[in-house]
């Protein structure tokens, strides 16, 4: 059996008068630090107790439960988000050594799998009564169980799969029924695991130590599609969610192997001494990589493989994190117990935590957004506040985030049908990835942010990119709401966990929407125009949209509006603007071309409406609404 470097057999092996000593000057330190910090952003905002050697964390974003995996003391902590309380401990068996977690929000109920690498068995926990709802043999050997898991919640046979690190096989299980389906043989001594899952595209990666190869299994059918050679001891696997590339580091190589997407070595990256932890923050474009020996994190370009940065942290690097909604990156740093927030400039600033921080996970659902810090030798998570009072899922639902390739469109009806007795609010979800695009696997739901989020029922296009959903709400009275929905489709449901918790591929929100709803109030109709207008330098147009209400009793509408570009027969994302006076715009540079619409979401009050299609192309030989000669608009 392969031990962990930094062990308790190494480092951790003893616990004397000393370390009392020391938690309690930790204690007093942080307590210090957080009144001294206030609200400030990035501290430490609770210390929760757990059980022995917390190794891995797995968070699911619409319940805020955290699930901690305590290896040393074969159980699993439970916290409750909203609280950072421990609700739970569930006895696992006696050695049963649980080295990785996962949590699955799709299912119903939710629940959470747990491989216990000792007695080689794969736990699974209800969500609903913290209870042990089955225990599954794996196909590893004693003591040399299974090391690592991947969960592809999503589709009509939804999948777990299992790294079982002494036989050399990855078993896949039904992830409802915990029926085998299949075994797959590897390379020797797999410990990592990786996933992206998309509809024409799904693919897990094994990171094989004992022979210095990454196998690549076809989700679908789930044969071997390709064995690549790495660096030495491959260590932790990240994915690009955007392209499909897996980025895989080798511990005693210092180097990073990428895998492109016609599962092909696109390219080896030297980094720092002992990199383990790596993360991919793919609207950034950049991978971070934490390098164990280095005392540093290398900042490496998705573009061209480049290096961007190389950032000091703390000592002895250890697991990353990545905040998909708030665009930072956390180190767990097991000599100086701390952990380093990388944010979106690269400005690292250190938390104080436990002692030997080393699990880190993410809760993207809660706001403001939590990382969760297990702390190897003090037994205990630290629980780190990203955001000081945000706006409800500003991060989640902005223009920004519903960009480019990763992510799910929402839109929520203003009228609420209360013909069956009940108030059922509805809406739709479109998967709007343009490379690889996803099916919707769940949109959660809640009303005047009550926590938590209530799964709501898919009524058409099960298991496809398009989808409409209802949310029964109960007996409401006459008024007006705000309802909140997020999504998550094949790519952000998909979840995965390295070896020793070095890299998290935790279940993220894949889009997010909250719109005002009235129950027993009249609705008006609305119509939306759109048109080129000139924009504030000759570099600029604006594309404008208004939205109108003609009935004479009817106020302004207001909300947002979605511009939406034809791209083959489909209509894709382009960009969103909320309305001011009934009117809104965006900034486009002025060789813009294509074929435009507007679309209004509804306030509650005012219905959607569409616009016509606007197109702007070249070889205009006069003038329209002040644009340049060259741009010809049509409708």
């Amino acid at each position: 059996m392969e031990t962990f470097r930094h062990g308790r057999s190494g480092p951790l092996c003893t616990r004397t008068t000393f370390r009392l000593v020391f938690l309690s000057v930790l204690t007093t330190v942080l307590l210090l630090f957080h009144a001294i910090a206030g609200f400030s952003a990035d501290v430490p905002i609770a210390t929760v107790p757990v059980g022995n050697s917390p190794v891995a964390i797995g968070v699911n974003p619409t319940s805020h439960r955290v699930y901690v995996a305590n290896y040393y003391g074969s159980t699993v902590s439970i916290i409750d988000g909203t609280s950072d309380t421990v609700t739970a401990t569930v006895p696992l068996g006696d050695f049963s050594v649980p080295i990785a977690v996962v949590a699955n929000p799709v299912a119903t109920p939710a629940r959470a799998y747990v491989a216990n690498f000792w007695d080689n068995t794969i736990t699974v926990i209800d969500e609903t009564t913290d209870e042990i709802t089955a225990t599954v043999p794996s196909n590893g050997v004693h003591a040399g169980g299974p090391r690592s898991l991947a969960l592809n919640p999503s589709g009509p046979t939804p999948k777990l799969y299992v790294a079982d690190y002494g036989s050399g096989l990855v078993t896949v299980l039904n992830a409802e029924t915990y029926a085998e389906i299949t075994t797959i043989s590897t390379g020797l001594s797999p410990r990592a695991l990786g996933i992206f899952a998309s509809v024409s595209r799904t693919r897990i990666y094994v990171a094989n130590r004992g022979s210095n190869t990454v196998t690549v299994i076809d989700g679908d059918t789930d044969q071997v599609v390709a064995t690549l050679p790495t660096g030495a001891a491959p260590k932790a696997i990240a994915i690009d969610q955007s392209t499909g590339f897996a980025y895989v580091t080798n511990e005693d190589s210092d180097s990073v192997t990428v895998i492109d997407d016609s599962d092909q070595v696109a390219g080896t990256i030297a980094v720092g001494t002992r990199p383990v932890g790596i993360a991919v923050d793919e609207t950034a474009g950049r991978v971070f990589v934490a390098n164990y020996a280095a005392n540093s994190v290398s900042v490496v370009r998705t573009s061209d493989f480049s290096h961007e940065a190389t950032l000091t942290v703390g000592t002895s690097p250890w697991a990353i994190a990545l905040d998909n909604g708030d665009g930072k990156a956390f180190v767990t740093n097991y000599g100086s117990n701390s952990t380093s927030v990388i944010d979106s400039s690269l400005s690292v600033t250190n938390v104080p935590c436990g002692t030997n921080p080393y699990a880190v996970a993410v809760d993207e659902g809660a706001p403001p957004h939590k990382t969760y810090v297990g702390n190897w030798n003090s037994d205990d998570v630290t629980v780190i506040d990203e955001q000081p009072d945000p706006e409800p899922l500003e991060a989640l639902a902005s223009a920004e985030s519903l960009s480019g390739e990763d992510a799910v469109l929402l839109t929520i009806e203003p009228a609420v049908d209360t013909s069956s007795g009940t108030a059922i609010a509805s809406g739709t979800a479109t998967d709007m990835r343009t490379l690889y695009p996803a099916a919707i696997s769940a949109v959660f739901y809640r009303l005047d942010s009550s926590i938590p989020w209530q799964k709501a029922t898919i009524t058409q296009g099960e298991h496809s990119t398009d989808v409409r959903w209802s949310a029964e709400l109960g007996d409401l009275e006459d008024g007006t709401y705000t309802l909140e929905a997020i999504a998550l489709d094949q790519t952000s449901a998909a979840a995965a966990i390295s070896d020793g918790g070095t890299a998290v591929i935790g279940t993220t929100i894949g889009g997010a929407l909250d719109a005002l709803i009235r129950v027993g109030a009249e609705t008006h109709d609305t119509s939306t125009d759109i048109e080129l207008l000139p924009g504030p330098s000759r570099a600029t147009m604006l594309l404008s949209a208004s939205v109108m209400c003609g009935e004479p009793d009817c106020v302004g509408p207001t909300g947002e509006v979605v511009f939406e570009l034809q791209v083959a027969t489909t209509w894709e994302y382009f960009g969103s603007a909320q309305l001011t006076g009934g009117g809104c715009a965006l900034s486009i540079p002025r060789s813009t071309r294509g074929t435009f619409r507007a679309r209004y979401a509804g306030d509650g009050v005012h219905l959607p409406s569409q616009s016509e299609e606007l197109i702007v192309k070249s070889g205009s030989s006069g003038r329209a609404a002040g644009i340049s000669p060259r741009v010809l608009i049509e409708r």
